[in-house]
């Protein structure tokens, strides 16, 4: 492996760099998608659901825990279906567009 520099303990790749910059690109053409849409209210709604669920869970409150955990569960299919033009979008935007 040819590392480009370390930081501290962990070493840099060009496939690293190439990664998170593939990840950036992906995420900023998904914010630009639901920018201006309900659907990014209700994106933002689940990730503060999901925050909340990772703090009842390290508060060890066991019965909200799993109250939230089976919302979540049922929640994927949920959010499949409230984002499905989005998806399909966002699919499409990848089919058609080159890098």
């Amino acid at each position: 492996m040819i590392f480009l520099f370390e930081i501290g303990f962990l070493p840099i790749r060009i496939w690293d760099i190439l990664d998170i910059l593939i990840v950036g690109y992906l995420l900023y053409q998904l914010y630009k998608l639901l920018r201006g849409n309900i659907a990014f209210n209700i994106c933002i709604g689940v990730l503060l659901l999901y925050v909340i669920g990772w703090l009842v869970r390290e508060l060890k409150m066991d019965m909200l825990s799993a109250i939230l955990g089976t919302i979540m569960n049922v929640g994927v299919i949920v959010i499949i279906i409230i984002f499905q033009p989005e998806v399909r979008r966002f699919l499409l935007f990848l089919g058609d567009s080159t890098l």
